[in-house]
């Protein structure tokens, strides 16, 4: 999908005798439907109505946030020909189009596990929680075939407890844990330099109080289909520990 900056879009517009409808097009092929429970609507204010949704959805997209169901009401104020009442039904936009890279340098985009349940995890290999890779494995296995990724994201900031090379990280995970699942470049989570995925999951899934910033390795990030939900467990919350969560969303 291209970047909210420079996505465009087509409108299509028919009346009737009591609703407008509008069909509001991606030109990647995606539509949204919007309607006016009161009819018809001249020309001018077809367009209008279009294009006000049209604003409304570039503006909402460019926060990582697909819509569909967007419907537009009569406005209490009569000077108003309609307000929008913008119901988001699917998240996520933001979050599959991100790249990232591979512990062996392979770029890909997020897109390639929307229709996958993620558990998405800042991991390192000097860490009191480091033990934890052994039960995402054990997780892995168990719910792969049902859809589930258990994505790893080494990372360094905490201690210092991620201090290898890609390679020496990868023999770490495959020799001492057997871990089969995916571990990608080593990254930073928090900060300036914080990689664009983690920016959009803390946006999505803040902590405790509220606050965004990842506490310690091993925080987890589980994601559904679609990206719709995005729930966060602290690095003390066991993979085991998760699993009901998990099995609502597979």
């Amino acid at each position: 999908m291209d970047h909210p900056s420079v996505v465009r879009y087509v409108a299509h517009g028919k009346t009737s005798a009591s609703q407008t409808w509008l069909a509001l097009e991606w030109l990647s092929g995606e539509t949204f439907a919007a309607r006016l429970d009161r009819g018809p609507l001249d020309v001018p204010s077809t367009l209008e109505l279009a294009a006000r949704l049209l604003a409304g959805l570039v503006a909402l997209h460019a926060r990582g946030v697909v819509h569909r169901d967007v419907t537009a009401r009569p406005a209490a104020d009569a000077s108003e020909k309609c307000y929008l009442s913008l119901r988001m039904t699917a998240f996520g936009g933001a979050l599959y189009d991100v790249r990232v890279r591979t512990l062996s340098g392979e770029e890909q985009q997020m897109a390639a596990y929307a229709d996958k349940v993620l558990l998405i995890v800042n991991t390192a290999s000097q860490c009191m929680f480091t033990p934890q890779y052994e039960k995402l494995e054990t997780l892995h296995q168990r719910y792969k075939s049902r859809g589930l990724s258990v994505l790893a994201f080494p990372c360094n900031q905490f201690g210092q407890q991620e201090p290898g090379t890609n390679d020496e990280i990868k023999s770490f995970c495959e020799t001492y844990y057997r871990v089969t699942f995916p571990l990608f470049d080593k990254i930073e989570v928090n900060g300036e330099g914080a990689h664009p995925l983690f920016v959009h999951l803390k946006d999505r899934a803040p902590g405790i109080f509220g606050t965004r910033a990842i506490k310690w390795n091993f925080t987890k990030f589980l994601v559904s289909r679609g990206g719709r939900e995005v729930q966060r467990f602290a690095p003390v919350t066991t993979p085991q520990e998760i699993r009901e969560e998990l099995e609502l969303m597979l």
